[in-house]
């Protein structure tokens, strides 16, 4: 078992024991479909679609243009050969 998956079920286990609420930011719809009764996918700042769970067993994941914001905001790099 990996050390996510570790984190993930003392998180899951700490929901049900204590009724604890919890907010999950993750852009692995595996992971929010494991654990999250409701979802926000977020697009620009805003909220583009709301799943509860039975989507969130359906929908793995988010839309084309929620994933193409994602991938937009990695920063590149350039480097400069100057020294």
């Amino acid at each position: 078992m990996t050390v996510q998956a570790e984190i993930l079920n003392l998180l899951q286990t700490l929901r049900r024991d204590t009724g604890m609420t919890m907010i999950l930011v993750s852009h692995d719809m595996n992971t929010v479909a494991h654990l999250c009764d409701i979802a926000l996918l977020i697009k620009q700042g805003g909220i583009e679609q709301r799943l509860d769970r039975a989507q969130l067993r359906t929908v793995i994941a988010p839309t084309p243009m929620a994933a193409i914001n994602i991938t937009s905001t990695v920063p590149t790099v350039h480097f400069s050969e100057t020294r």
